[in-house]
């Protein structure tokens, strides 16, 4: 879905504003993926029909999409979501609100992961340009919506990465030990 996107939209060369649109586009298609999932979920928690739900129920639905903030970090992330989206303060979302409210949330879960992931990676010894193409690829590898990548994937990836200047001194064994920990 991204990369149509993007291949409909990208130019040969892209300015900073281009580069948003196609945000912005992305970000669109996601939310109407989402949405029918979204509007059942609203709806069973918005058992009065007022077309409104509140702040204790969003945490019922977080738990049941499996997103509940784990440290305190992620709390306070969640927090700030909720300020940006609540944007009457009257600490209830409607349904354009918990559309809103869904896909930040789970945007900054990603870019969460994504950092532990790259810390991680540094941890171990690789290079922030190395973490960059390892997630690049870790992501254009995976199945679906896992965030999951199997071993077998992971060292076919390796053979790719042997091309690339930045990895041509990483052994093997190296990376089957990260993904191991992983």
């Amino acid at each position: 879905m991204i990369q149509s996107i993007i291949r409909k939209t990208a130019k040969e060369q892209n300015s900073f504003k281009d580069m948003l649109i196609m945000i912005q586009c992305i970000r669109r298609r996601c939310k109407g993926c989402m949405s029918k999932q979204l509007e059942k979920q609203f709806q069973h928690y918005d058992k009065k029909q007022r077309g409104e739900i509140r702040m204790r129920e969003i945490y019922q639905i977080l738990d049941e999409f499996n997103m509940l903030p784990k440290t305190p970090e992620e709390q306070n992330e969640i927090a700030v979501v909720i300020e940006r989206i609540d944007t009457d303060g009257s600490g209830t979302f409607d349904f354009k609100e918990f559309q809103d409210f869904f896909q930040r949330l789970h945007e900054q879960v990603t870019i969460m992961e994504r950092e532990k992931d790259r810390q991680a990676a540094l941890e171990e010894g690789f290079s922030d340009t190395q973490v960059a193409v390892l997630q690049r690829l870790f992501v254009s590898h995976r199945a679906g919506y896992t965030a999951k990548a199997v071993q077998m994937m992971v060292l076919h990836a390796l053979q790719q990465l042997r091309t690339m200047p930045a990895f041509a001194a990483i052994e093997e064994l190296k990376v089957r030990d990260f993904t191991r920990k992983a």
